[in-house]
């Protein structure tokens, strides 16, 4: 159990940079980031007007789509962690 432990905080110092501070790479990091972050909103809102279309013609989506919703939204909200987490603690306004 020790070795998970060390290894998700191996990971989250990993995705949040803590040992990173050359803003050549911690501000590509951020945009790539944010820009995760909009493809992410952008797949979520595709997948409810989608499931809403096939839910009025009675369309019955296959089981990878109905996968595809849950999943998107796991990385959604594990992205919004990350890049606040990366704002915080390298306050790209100095």
């Amino acid at each position: 159990m020790k070795t998970i432990t060390r290894f998700a905080d191996l990971c989250w110092e990993g995705l949040t940079l803590q040992h990173i501070s050359d803003k050549r790479i911690v501000i590509p990091y951020l945009l790539f980031i944010a820009m995760t972050l909009l493809f992410e909103l952008f797949l979520l809102v595709l997948i409810g007007i989608t499931s809403f279309i096939f839910y009025i013609h009675g369309y019955q989506p296959s089981l990878g789509y109905i996968v595809s919703g849950p999943a998107v939204l796991c990385m959604f909200l594990l992205t919004i962690p990350i890049l606040k987490a990366v704002l915080k603690q390298r306050k790209i306004a100095h």
